[in-house]
């Protein structure tokens, strides 16, 4: 079978997965057999650890069996604040994120700035041998992954192939130490922007706790306060709970559909209002408090 073929036969029996379509709808590579409809229901799939995850991934195998070639589709489960270092695979692999946001980057060496955000409904096609690295953020995700040929991954970065990331880094380095690192590294306005906003977070509340979670800053009292996220074209201030607040500055300009988080987008440019931010600040800080005294 060409490999263009191969694309075409495992890109149709994932469309024909993910729609729950009987697989009549596929092409079949074996005519003369019997048909037969598959089809598994969420509480029929089987979750197991491969002996190479070791960061709390898991697999499921939905047709075929990956580990023995052949056409396959299988369903793997990430945890949160995960990633996976660079890494190639000798098939193609083609991806449907089923939950969740799965991150994405391309490259020999992981680089959190060329990770991008594939939420659930996402399509993607990795082509054989192309390094690419993986992670999720705050909320676990699951994507549908199928191929043909024995599932094998060869790492290109030679490091632990999975790690997790909290108030600390692997080599043991302090949260306030990556924070630090994160705004170097950066090296640009978004470096320059998130060290401002770093300072009137201290400078509002000098009781505050700086973390490292979901590989971001995080700033704590009595629960998040905010996060600190860098994207391309954005420094983005997170409030965990920014919808109980008053915003009279009107500051919160991004994810103000939600009934939990408000956030603040600062874009290249502009500038930090150090008076009103502080305000916001230190309003989250009491509202923190206030729900702990209250249980």
């Amino acid at each position: 079978m060409t490999l263009t073929k191969r694309r075409m036969t495992t890109a149709c029996l994932t469309v024909a997965v993910v729609l729950g379509l009987p697989l009549r709808a596929v092409p079949d590579a074996t005519p003369n057999q019997e048909k037969q409809v598959t089809a598994l229901a969420p509480e029929d799939i089987r979750w197991f650890t491969p002996p190479d995850y070791k960061d709390g991934r898991q697999r499921a195998h939905l047709l075929g069996d990956s580990t023995k070639g052949g056409e396959w589709i299988d369903r793997v489960r990430i945890p949160a604040d995960s990633r996976v270092l660079p890494h190639t695979h000798p098939h193609d692999e083609i991806v449907t994120v089923i939950q969740g946001t799965w991150y994405l980057g391309i490259g020999e060496r992981f680089d959190e700035t060329k990770l991008r955000a594939y939420p659930a409904g996402s399509f993607i096609l990795i082509p054989v041998n192309v390094p690419h690295f993986l992670a999720t953020k705050k909320d676990p995700a699951i994507v549908q992954v199928g191929g043909h040929g024995i599932f094998r991954t060869t790492y290109v970065e030679k490091k632990e192939a999975t790690m997790k990331r909290s108030a600390a880094g692997p080599e043991g380095d302090s949260a306030s130490q990556l924070i630090s690192r994160r705004i170097a590294e950066l090296g640009d306005w978004r470096g320059e922007t998130l060290g401002r906003i770093r300072a009137v977070i201290k400078e509002a509340d000098p009781d505050i706790v700086e973390e490292w979670k979901w590989m971001n800053p995080v700033w704590s009292h009595d629960g998040i306060v905010c996060t600190g996220e860098t994207y391309k074209k954005a420094v983005k201030m997170t409030f965990a709970r920014g919808a109980s607040l008053e915003d009279p500055s009107g500051l919160f300009n991004s994810s103000l559909e939600g009934n939990t988080r408000r956030a603040i987008d600062f874009h290249e440019g502009e500038k930090v209002d150090a008076k009103a931010l502080k305000a916001l600040i230190r309003a989250a800080v009491a509202f923190n408090k206030l729900s702990a005294r209250e249980g």
